[in-house]
């Protein structure tokens, strides 16, 4: 590769960030995926192992590429985009399987350099996340961040729906700086466990406003996960907005990620508003080819644990078909469906002959329809937390205002409203039609009541356990 081209490569990138390009943000990311490779006399090439930055680039911006080059070359250039040799190779997950390739996770659009090792699927990094067009995005900031932090995106937000990745990102970035800045300081907290220390912090002594700094505040990067559970929680989310602003200040990294974006998050507008002054990325739903990889992953994943690697063999296009089309978006059940599938097929007395699809049938829907993930609802809110205080269903639903069923109310959508998706007035409905005041005001008086009170803490802990076991 010749140093003219990567001066040229290097002069229209800087031509084209100084430009206001529509979709400038994107064209930076995906730029980062392009090396320049050979310049003639009419042309220049770029590679990549990344096919969907190819194909978004040749899409929305091939025009103000071409531009930038005329404007720094002073003529007219041709300009291509090619797969590199290096890349990881593009079969499909089906013909891998097909062919007993690929003993170990896929992984897919990865530097090969990078890969030192087998990475189990289990393991949070970017070698094993999947990626696709519905999270290309979030996952090239991810990585700028991992590789920079506090210098790119600050600060960064990420939301989408349960299921899709959010936590793996995070993890992920804990686990490349860890591997690649050891010296920096890094916490990746659950907002859950956030709140409980800083309860814990208010109601003891100094030695814990000590280590709750150390933890928190004395950091290079801060990751909060899921913090669509700091609604009605006032005093912590200003703690955690004078972190933001501490951080941002001081070029210190900090990732929020939430199953919805900042606006729908029913807090004071000042704070959404500060969470998404950074870049704020969704995660969309998986499509089927990425749905597909991601499920043969999880698959070979289980077969070697189990020593079975060859059952790979067994699995025909229509029943991967019908275990993806049976699927929903939640990347969490398809590891239970390969689970279950490596499981049955395992045991079963003809292992060695390729199972009908209507075997199969009632192994995945059992998995899709109830779930190996525990799917937490209103209804078994309501279940538990009578059960717990012996308040019956029907008076925690009615208008009765006595303490008891008062308090008991509001524990219900207080765990309806951090264990559910449900929004504030799906949440009252559930309740008897109460409004979506009621239900604020309940999330912030057992709040409140956790953090003075022990008594309280501990019996929401227990309903807890009772509901996730």
């Amino acid at each position: 590769m010749s140093g003219d081209v990567v001066g040229l490569w290097g002069q229209t990138v800087s031509y084209l960030n100084q430009r206001d390009i529509r979709g400038h943000y994107q064209l930076g990311v995906y730029l980062d995926f392009l090396t320049p490779e050979t310049l003639s006399e009419n042309e220049l090439i770029v590679s990549t192992d990344n096919s969907f930055a190819k194909k978004w680039i040749e899409k929305h911006c091939f025009p103000d590429i071409e531009d930038a080059l005329f404007n720094v070359v002073g003529e007219d250039l041709g300009f291509r985009i090619i797969i590199s040799d290096e890349a990881v190779p593009q079969k499909t997950a089906y013909q891998q399987m097909l062919s007993g390739e690929g003993g170990e996770p896929a992984v897919l659009y990865t530097e090969r350099t990078e890969v030192k090792r087998a990475v189990s699927i289990d393991e949070c990094t970017f070698d094993t996340f999947v990626v696709g067009d519905s999270n290309l995005f979030a996952y090239s900031t991810a990585l700028g961040v991992a590789k920079s932090p506090g210098n790119i995106y600050n600060p960064i937000f990420i939301y989408g729906k349960s299921g899709l990745g959010k936590t793996h990102l995070l993890l992920a970035i804990e686990n490349y700086i860890k591997t690649h800045n050891p010296y920096l300081r890094i916490t990746y907290v659950q907002t859950m466990n956030f709140v409980r220390d800083f309860s814990y912090m208010v109601r003891n002594d100094v030695d814990k406003k000590k280590e709750f700094d150390l933890k928190y505040r004395n950091v290079d990067v801060l990751l909060l996960d899921d913090v669509q559970y700091l609604e009605g929680k006032g005093e912590t989310t200003n703690e955690i907005f004078q972190i933001l602003n501490n951080f941002t200040a001081e070029n210190k990294q900090i990732v929020l990620s939430a199953d919805r974006p900042p606006y729908s998050i029913a807090i004071d507008e000042r704070y959404t508003s500060r969470f998404a002054s950074g870049t704020t990325i969704d995660i969309q739903p998986p499509d089927y080819e990425t749905k597909f990889v991601i499920f043969e992953n999880f698959f070979n994943y289980f077969c070697q644990r189990v020593g079975r690697e060859d059952l790979s063999s067994l699995l025909s296009q229509e029943i991967i078909d019908f275990i993806i089309s049976s699927s929903n978006d939640n990347i969490r059940e398809l590891n239970g469906a390969a689970k279950s599938l490596v499981a049955y097929l395992s045991c079963r007395d003809n292992r060695f002959e390729k199972p009908r699809i209507e075997e199969i049938e009632k192994q995945i829907l059992n998995v899709f329809m109830r779930g190996e993930v525990k799917r937490i609802t209103v209804d078994i809110i309501q279940k538990e937390v009578s059960h717990f205080y012996k308040v019956s269903r029907d008076d925690m639903i009615s208008k009765k205002r006595s303490k008891e069923i008062s308090f008991a109310r509001q524990v219900a959508m207080y765990l309806s409203r951090n264990l559910t998706n449900g929004s504030l007035s799906d949440i009252g409905d559930a309740f008897g039609g109460k409004d979506h005041t009621s239900v604020m005001y309940a999330c912030k008086n057992i709040e409140s009541a956790r953090q003075s009170s022990k008594k309280v803490d501990k019996e929401i802990e227990s309903i807890l356990i009772t509901i996730h076991k």
